[in-house]
């Protein structure tokens, strides 16, 4: 099977309140645009840098190794599903709010312990509304310490940091 490749502009990544109250197993279309037309779910893909957006995936399963008497060579047991999350946003020069969608992405993951889904959407124009039959994939995350980034003579940026809670629905299709 050959790999295919994603252009840019063709993903959407979303920060989905835990009140959005859309049933990430079985997302509708219409659980969405709701939640979107609510402010719930708030589209955050022109806030975040290129390379970043690649770190919003699952991660190699964590597994048990632990072999029984009666085992005559070696296992290796599934647990649980590992995901993992940085995004770096683009920060506006200290004092301007020039680019509100900079400051949504800081205002939204400047703190420590709020709950939040990020949804990932692929092969579909960035900002395009959401369909039946668009594959999203879940994930639940509570935001960690965000770090500020900064280069002699380069752009500012916020590093948004999550910690898994568990809560992963890949591949999903979304149904009308």
């Amino acid at each position: 099977m050959s790999e295919q490749k994603t252009l840019r502009g063709n993903y959407t990544i979303w920060a989905a309140f835990p009140e959005a109250v859309v049933n990430w197993e079985a997302p509708t279309a219409a659980s969405i645009a709701t939640a979107v037309a609510a402010g719930l779910i708030i589209d955050i893909s022109c806030a975040i840098t290129d390379d970043s957006g690649e770190s919003l995936n699952e991660v190699d399963r964590a597994s048990d190794d632990t072999q029984s008497i009666c085992d005559v060579a070696s296992v290796e047991t599934p647990t649980f599903r590992n995901y993992e999350a940085e995004l770096d946003g683009f920060r506006n020069k200290t004092g301007t709010t020039d680019t509100p969608y900079f400051e949504r992405f800081f205002d939204l993951f400047n703190g420590v312990g709020r709950e939040y889904w990020l949804v990932k959407r692929v092969d579909k124009l960035q900002g395009t509304p959401i369909t039946a039959g668009d594959i999203v994939s879940s994930f639940k995350f509570e935001t960690d310490h965000g770090v500020d980034i900064s280069e002699d003579g380069g752009l500012i940026y916020f590093g948004a940091r999550f910690k898994p809670t568990g809560d992963i629905y890949t591949n999903v299709s979304v149904v009308a």
